[in-house]
């Protein structure tokens, strides 16, 4: 009975490992007071992807990518500022067991902000990604959260 007990307890803890938000790299204060000035560079677009505190999912972790490449994980509270050419692109967040994707066109001098979610709990987390409509919301969404750092930032 002892044994099963702590077969229990390892496999829990297991679990928990699995589910637990990989350490996110917050960006410097300058960079994200830069990033939430909300001004695309010339001829490009801004992207913003953000996660929110939210009381479902936080123990979840989430990769994000752009157009197939690695922008990084993310954590609740902490949002991602990816600058993107004119033309279609597409953002995938993900865990090991699903993914959720989205497509926009990108037209230059805008930003354009999606929200990352979570439906389920711990190791069952799974990943959502909606469109914010209105940019004053979207801008209040950044300004809430404390910009995560890519690579090569």
């Amino acid at each position: 009975m002892k044994a099963a007990r702590w077969i229990v307890v390892l496999i829990g803890a297991a679990l928990a490992g699995c589910a637990s938000n990989p350490a996110v790299t917050l960006a410097g204060s300058d960079s994200d007071a830069a990033a939430k000035q909300f001004r695309p560079p010339e001829g490009r677009a801004n992207l913003y992807i953000a996660r929110s505190e939210s009381p479902v999912g936080n123990a979840a972790s989430f990769e994000i990518a752009v157009d197939g490449k690695t922008v990084g994980p993310i954590g609740p509270g902490t949002f991602y500022l990816v600058v993107v050419d004119p033309g279609t692109h597409t953002i995938t967040a993900a865990t090991t067991l699903s993914s959720a994707k989205a497509a926009f066109d990108a037209a230059a001098g805008k930003n354009y902000f999606y929200q990352v979610t979570a439906t389920g709990t711990g190791f069952t987390a799974q990943p959502g990604l909606g469109i914010v409509l209105l940019e004053d919301m979207g801008k209040i969404m950044v300004q809430q959260n404390r910009r995560a750092q890519g690579p090569g930032e």
